[in-house]
């Protein structure tokens, strides 16, 4: 049973780049096995962490107390469901060894490649239907929304998923007793083929901690083999070198222009109907009317409708018509849930990176670090996808040990 659990897990880490169906299906299955599985010894310390992590979605159920929109309310508490489900699944089934966390860690990879794939083939077939040239790919129609739209898959947490899984296999190569092999040239050939899927999708968020990411590791790397002034000449070759071919992309290129835009859109009354209103504006007014629901927030249904009323008083047409949501989870629980729900989310998040840091969890610190950065600028929890794949990687590797040496 305790390998049919297993493999209940891979299921679940398999289909997640794909369609709600399939997932929904995959964690019902994963929760039956759960049931008849024998379970391990849970000692107090494991209760508490189990408790420290529903406790997210307990404050969404406790939340439609005061809400006035309960169907909404109820939808959202439905989205969150997994923040209950996997910490009692996965803190309290069979305990993985590092082996098998491998291979969930790798089918998450391979099916997260071959979601881009699908997507990427889809593209280039409209391409070829419509007579374009394949420099068109990095055009508005095959870019960002419009590369996942056969998939149905937001480009911001499919980019999350696959910035995780760069960072995965890079840190399944390092280990010298890893279950399956991996060549140093496909591990290249994934990277830069993630890489460039990730560049497509154009969400500028994940771009921006790719790239901070990337430079950050190659920087310690740098370090560690040369001397001071031979790295640093090295690392600032590379930044005068990449700011010329990013300034040098032709202008159709999309995800170009959407950082030119989030650099121009600074909320100015010339440029908020051609480009809509940037993220810093709309925190703003959101903030500038929230204090008579400081302390609670305005409910777990009640969300959107704030937000509309506030892009409406302020002449934030573009924000209004599109129902932005405050594209930042922290801000997200704040109107939610008041001060407290902030402060019980930001908790969770620094008890997690806590236990990472002295336990010396190397992966789960960096998940823990992306989720902390994504959350920023993105309401991350907003979406079932974003749900699931905190919840369960985050259950996954808390509850389960994947210490690599450095």
């Amino acid at each position: 049973m305790e390998r049919l659990y297993f493999l209940g897990l891979v299921c679940v880490a398999f289909v997640m780049p794909f369609g709600i169906v399939l997932s929904n299906i995959s964690i019902i299955g994963l929760f039956i096995i759960w049931l008849i599985v024998k379970k391990r010894q849970v000692n107090a310390k494991q209760r508490y962490s189990i408790l420290m992590f529903i406790s997210l979605f307990i404050i969404s159920v406790v939340g439609l107390i005061w809400t006035s929109t309960i169907s909404k309310g109820l939808f959202t508490v439905e989205k969150s469901f997994a923040l209950l489900l996997f910490p009692i699944i996965i803190g309290t089934g069979p305990k993985l060894k590092r082996e098998q966390l491998i291979w969930v860690l790798l089918m998450f990879s391979v099916s997260v490649i071959i979601a881009s794939c699908i997507s990427l083939l889809d593209r280039l077939h409209f391409i070829y239907l419509t007579n374009r040239s394949l420099v068109t790919i990095f055009k508005y129609y095959n870019t960002h929304l419009n590369f996942l739209s056969l998939l149905g898959l937001h480009p911001t947490y499919f980019s999350l998923y696959l910035l995780f899984s760069m960072i995965s296999l890079t840190i399944i190569f390092c280990i010298k007793d890893r279950p399956v092999g991996i060549p140093l040239i496909v591990l290249v050939i994934a990277i830069l083929f993630i890489t460039f899927i990730i560049y497509l999708c154009a969400s500028r968020s994940i771009i921006l901690i790719t790239g901070l990411f990337v430079f950050l590791s190659f920087t310690l790397w740098l370090f560690r083999k040369c001397n001071i002034l031979n790295a640093t000449a090295v690392i600032f070759a590379i930044i005068v070198l990449s700011g010329f071919i990013i300034y040098n992309l032709p202008e159709t290129n999309n995800t170009k222009k959407r950082f030119e835009n989030l650099i121009k859109d600074n909320g100015s009354t010339s440029l908020r109907y051609e480009l809509g209103e940037s993220r810093f504006s709309r925190w703003k007014v959101i903030l500038e009317n929230y204090s008579e629901f400081y302390l609670v927030g305005v409910g777990t249904g009640d969300s959107q409708q704030f937000l509309n009323e506030c892009y409406r008083e302020n002449d934030l047409k573009n924000a209004l018509r599109k129902e932005y949501n405050s594209h930042n989870q922290y801000l997200d629980y704040f109107i939610k849930y008041g001060v407290l729900g902030l402060i019980a989310f930001s908790l969770v998040l620094f008890l997690s990176l806590r236990h990472a840091y002295y336990k010396g969890e190397k992966l789960y610190l960096i998940f823990i670090v992306l989720i902390i950065l994504v959350c920023m600028g993105e309401s991350f929890f907003l979406r079932q996808k974003g749900v699931v794949f905190y919840s369960f990687f985050n259950s996954l590797l808390f509850f389960n040990s994947f210490k690599i040496s450095d």
